[in-house]
């Protein structure tokens, strides 16, 4: 098996963890995977961080000719025979690029189209439908197999029955997260009760239905927010809180390097996503034995259904104050949730068994037809 996998690389978020985590666990199975990369970036690091090969391509427009020719380049020079794609940019460039050289592809499909987030977005989410559109086209034409994290993507996109497709959940390594130096969490009725949010701040993450649930909580009065992340939604919500009378209360600290240390020190995380795929941030947090509130949507509610968290209804700030409020009066519940998340991520979600997957299907796709 000569194994590369394409991807953006632009930003760092949950695919770039998911593609850190899968090409450490192959190499352990004794497959050296080439990395493919729009950008040099975080993941181009952290991949280099860890030895995995990895090529960042010429800057070309998207989708400019040369990007598809100097990537047909490189899975002839490797002897590619299975490439595993990301997003709409990889999957359109590498279904070009690998076209008639017998290249088994794989994609795997982490979330959905973002809703319209106002109308001052119309241009840039146009340009979203149309690459989606083009990714859909390619995919049918070339796709071997189709991965989904979780069943309700699998069920919303609904591919032809001719493709083959599987979910296979997202999975973490436990023991590479880095919590050493993290302050264990506070346990006295004396002091703050930390609640945290992590993620771009964007409309999907739900941090306005955060902020309009803050609300109705000023009554606590050791309840600290913390906000971890940046995004184009930053400036509109320091405005909500400032204008909430509640920059006392929460607190924007950007994007965090040490984000498993501050998480691990939280008394509660907080998912008010519109939807999910399967987010890594969830995983972690059940993993730091985190108490977690979410929306009941997506791949939240296929993970946490079990009671290990509490879920909210889609967008209902009074039920996520409400949510907020029960775990911060109730110490022992808090508990019984985390040890319920700690142990449903152990058992469902580790990272060798996501990796063996992957690997299963690498191999069934290389295994000519009877």
């Amino acid at each position: 098996m000569r194994l590369a996998v394409c991807a953006a690389g632009e930003i760092w978020g949950g695919v770039e963890r998911f593609i850190v985590t899968l090409a450490t666990g192959l190499r352990y199975l004794g497959i050296d995977p080439l990395v493919v990369l729009f950008y040099d970036a975080p993941l181009a690091a952290a991949l280099r961080e860890q030895r995995i090969a990895v090529v960042t391509l010429d800057g070309f427009g998207k989708y400019d000719p040369r990007t598809v020719t100097q990537l047909r380049g490189l899975l002839r020079e490797h002897q590619i025979n299975v490439l595993h794609v990301h997003g709409y940019r990889a999957s359109i460039v590498g279904c070009l690029a690998a076209r008639h050289l017998g290249i088994k592809i794989v994609k795997t499909e982490h979330g959905q189209v973002e809703p319209l987030s106002g109308w001052r977005a119309v241009l840039s989410h146009g340009r979203l439908i149309a690459n989606t559109l083009l990714e859909r086209l390619a995919n049918l034409c070339t796709l071997d197999a189709q991965v989904f994290v979780s069943t309700d993507i699998q069920q919303r996109l609904r591919l032809p029955a001719r493709i083959p497709q599987r979910v296979i959940y997202n999975g973490i390594d436990a023991a590479a997260l880095r919590t050493d130096a993290a302050p264990a969490r506070r346990s006295r009725s004396d002091t703050p009760f930390d609640v945290g949010i992590v993620g771009r701040i964007d409309q999907v993450k739900g941090h306005e239905v955060l902020l309009r649930a803050l609300a109705c909580l000023r009554h606590l009065p050791r309840l600290r927010v913390h906000v971890f992340g940046t995004g184009p939604l930053e400036a509109h919500c320091r405005r909500m809180a400032a204008e909430g009378k509640l920059s006392d209360v929460v607190r924007f600290h950007g994007f965090d390097p040490a984000i498993h240390e501050r998480m691990a020190s939280l008394d509660l995380l907080v998912m008010p996503s519109l939807h999910e795929g399967l987010p890594y941030v969830l995983l972690e947090a059940m993993s730091l034995r985190v108490p977690i509130v979410a929306s009941r949507v997506g791949g939240l509610r296929e993970v946490l259904d079990d009671g290990s968290g509490m879920l909210v209804p889609l967008g209902d700030p009074y039920a996520l104050a409400t949510a907020i409020e029960r775990l911060y009066d109730d110490r022992e519940l808090r508990a019984r949730l985390a040890a319920r998340a700690h142990e449903t991520v152990r058992q469902r979600f580790a990272a060798r068994d996501m990796v063996r997957a992957y690997c299963d299907l690498y191999r069934q796709l290389l295994v000519p037809a009877s």
